[in-house]
């Protein structure tokens, strides 16, 4: 494992000292032509192109085309920035994806294994007036079931009760 990481490191760095060598020497020869130039024109030229040439000399700054050199580290660090995301959301897609057919296929197991059980159930239930036989208790024959027809019932209204009042008198004796 410390080869494999050891031998990234070095692929990631490459050789970008000898790079920005080359890169520190062009860019050193630049300015180098750049002072010149300045001096040139600043050493034959009138009174405004001398005070153009030392301006361009203090306020000109930096103005290199040159770009650094990048090393391959940065190039891959930017890709991956890039591809992560989209890597890491397709297979949080993925997964969910499986959760949910797997839930959704256990579900199903539980409601046929609960169907399976009340059938089993229903079958031990004797049905009312059935003949069974009492060696095997699975295998019944029900008995013929006959409907007679509704014959119409006639309530009468109970009688009226009569409650009599009986009132109380105190007697007092004299």
């Amino acid at each position: 494992m410390k080869k494999y990481l050891a031998l990234i490191a070095v692929a990631l760095s490459g050789c970008s000292t000898i790079e920005y060598e080359s890169y520190a020497k062009a860019h050193a020869a630049a300015e180098t032509a750049r002072y010149k130039v300045l001096s040139d024109v600043a050493a034959t030229g009138g009174e405004g192109s001398r005070v153009a040439a030392v301006m361009a000399m203090a306020m000109g700054g930096n103005q290199s085309t040159l770009r650094a050199p990048e090393a391959a580290g940065d190039t891959v660090l930017k890709w991956l920035g890039v591809l992560a995301p989209t890597l890491v959301q397709a297979y949080g897609i993925t997964s969910n994806a499986r959760v949910a057919e797997r839930s959704s296929d256990n579900a199903a197991k539980v409601a046929v294994s609960t169907n399976d059980t009340f059938k089993g159930i229903a079958g031990l239930i004797q049905a009312p007036g059935a003949v069974t036989n009492t060696d095997r208790h699975d295998v019944y024959t029900p008995a013929p079931v006959v409907i007679a027809p509704a014959v119409p019932v006639i309530v009468a209204p109970p009688a009226p009760v009569i409650t009599p009042v009986v009132q109380v008198v105190p007697v007092i004796n004299k």
